[in-house]
């Protein structure tokens, strides 16, 4: 069974760059090494109207961690 680990900042910044180069969730997903759902998650988790911005989803994920 694999083990749950969060995003890293440097994760989260590649998939805002590789998300507007207009590459799929999936092949994203193969590029980080993460499942696909992860990949899911975070942008569904941290997208706005704006789009997906990823020192706003870094922000917003510590927030939630030390709460």
């Amino acid at each position: 069974m694999k083990t749950y680990r969060h995003l890293m900042r440097e994760q989260r910044y590649q998939i805002e760059v590789l998300y507007r180069a207009g590459l799929s969730r999936r092949a994203i997903a193969r590029q980080l090494g993460v499942s696909d759902s992860t990949i899911v998650r975070e942008l569904k988790r941290n997208s706005r109207y704006t789009g997906y911005a990823a020192g706003r989803a870094q922000a917003v994920a510590q927030k939630r961690r030390h709460t």
